[in-house]
């Protein structure tokens, strides 16, 4: 949930908010600590990423973060959760939003 994932920011025990929504959702708000990273070039843009880190992916709503999730998957990452909600219920939920 959007609150667990805000929770896991403040106590750092996440190392990477992976935000794959497109550059114009990306610059009408975003979480602060996040990396944006669109679906579209997650595939090669995640080869960046450290394989053992702990990353929670985000989206408008949850339906591109759980591609996402199960494409980090598919390149040997395991420490992955899917933000249920994603920047929707971020927002709902009147958590911290840059951009």
């Amino acid at each position: 949930s959007v609150e667990e994932l805000g929770l896991r920011i403040q106590e750092k025990s996440i190392d990477i908010v992976l935000d794959v929504r497109r550059l114009p959702e990306w610059n009408n708000g975003h979480i602060e600590s996040a990396t944006h990273m669109p679906l579209n070039h997650l595939a090669e843009s995640a080869l960046s990423l450290d394989r053992d880190a702990r990353i929670a992916v985000v989206c408008a709503g949850g339906y591109r973060s759980s591609i996402g999730t199960s494409l980090l998957e598919q390149l040997g990452f395991r420490k992955i959760s899917n933000v249920v909600g994603g920047m929707t219920a971020w927002s709902n939920a009147k958590l911290a939003v840059a951009g």
